[in-house]
């Protein structure tokens, strides 16, 4: 590893600790931290070959202070270059918070900004919402940083919803439109959960020009494949809308924000109302999501990428809602004259009021894309 300083935590003295640190073979300077003070230890530390030992209780300033002195740190802003590894022969059961404790005053001083669990550095704050903040993060402690984002709830009391969040990406992993899950950390007794950083940008912002129609192809099939992969393993999103599509720029895509999304299990229906108003389904509405509630918010998306039009809207919620319920939409052709007519039936399919009328999930909507159309979505196209 690339460091600077090796931090060497012994609290147990039932190793031959000059055949370890040997066994490490570093050619970076060792600071051995001592649970208690040994002469022995701290003796056998420095013939075995550590630069320096601290024994505990550890004053951080001086800890910080002997750091910085090993390492050749010259001033303060050296120390956000700094990299330390940790090598930590502590029995199972060990005191977890023991390095927290040692490196609250030290990492303040190393980056002269707020970092979470000692590692993740707030860069830029790139969303807020009633459920919490979505923040671009750096990881710290890789060489070079790793960007990442961290989402945290506004308030723990939300801490279940972001640990099912995280529960369901793990489920879905292994799929190329899905945000990679890295872990979650208390932040102020919030669970955080940290995140793939994506660069692109949303489908929302893309479809600010007009789509050629290979284009749309390009996006629907990527976004009726990964939610087939979410419906296989009982997953439902509730809240598909092109706000929630990141497109990267080598045209693919992921779909975002799965804080909305229910695990069916057993059931076949959530009772919940959750989602965005344009593109929810009538039984959603009602508080009775399923597989077809995200088949009809993807024919809303197909519909929208094809006519530039929303099949149902009203500025007025109440409003809204009844149209969504009540009103049948105007056929897509009307706003889009070439629009192929195995499309058009496609789009009506999947927003038929009644949802066993509708495709049962996306990847039957899929397989009817690709039979009737053989070559649609071939190829993923940048789409900037």
């Amino acid at each position: 590893k690339k460091i600077d300083v090796a931090l060497l935590s012994l609290k147990q003295s039932d190793i031959s600790l000059e055949q370890f640190i040997k066994d490490l073979k570093l050619k970076k300077p060792m600071i051995v931290i001592l649970e208690s003070f040994s002469e022995e230890l701290a003796a056998s530390a420095l013939k075995a070959g550590a630069a320096d030992f601290l024994a505990c209780p550890i004053d951080s300033k001086e800890l910080i202070k002997r750091i910085g002195v090993h390492a050749r740190m010259e001033n303060d802003a050296d120390y956000a270059r700094l990299r330390i590894d940790i090598c930590a022969p502590i029995k199972k059961g060990g005191d977890p918070g023991f390095w927290k404790r040692i490196f609250r005053d030290f990492y303040p001083k190393s980056t002269g900004k707020e970092l979470m669990e000692l590692r993740y550095e707030k860069l830029e704050r790139l969303g807020i919402g009633s459920f919490g903040e979505v923040w671009k993060v750096k990881d710290v402690t890789k060489d070079p940083p790793e960007i990442l984002v961290a989402k945290i709830p506004i308030d723990k009391k939300l801490n279940a919803k972001f640990e099912k969040e995280a529960r369901i990406l793990r489920c879905l992993a292994g799929h190329e439109g899905v945000p990679k899950v890295f872990e979650m950390i208390d932040v102020m007794n919030k669970k955080a959960l940290i995140q793939e950083f994506i660069v692109g940008k949303t489908l929302y912002e893309v479809i600010e020009r007009d789509l050629e129609e290979k284009e749309v192809e390009s996006v629907v099939i990527q976004l009726t494949d990964v939610v087939a992969h979410a419906h296989d393993l009982g997953i439902v999103h509730r809240d598909i809308k092109p706000e929630n599509v990141m497109v990267k720029p080598d045209g693919t895509i992921k779909l975002l924000d799965f804080g909305a999304a229910k695990e069916l299990k057993e059931k076949e229906m959530s009772a919940t109302v959750t989602g965005s108003r344009p593109y929810m389904a009538p039984e959603q509405i009602m508080g009775k999501s399923q597989r077809r509630s995200d088949v009809w918010a993807i024919g809303v998306v197909m519909y929208v990428l094809y006519t530039g039009m929303y099949p149902f809207y009203h500025e007025v919620e109440k409003v809204l809602m009844d149209i969504i319920l009540r009103t049948p939409p105007s056929p897509p052709s009307k706003f889009n004259e070439a629009l192929d007519q195995e499309i058009e039936r496609i789009i009506m399919k999947c927003l038929e009021k009644k949802p066993e009328n509708r495709y049962p999930n996306a990847k039957a909507l899929k397989e009817d894309l690709l039979a009737s159309i053989p070559d649609y979505g071939k190829k993923i196209l940048s789409l900037y």
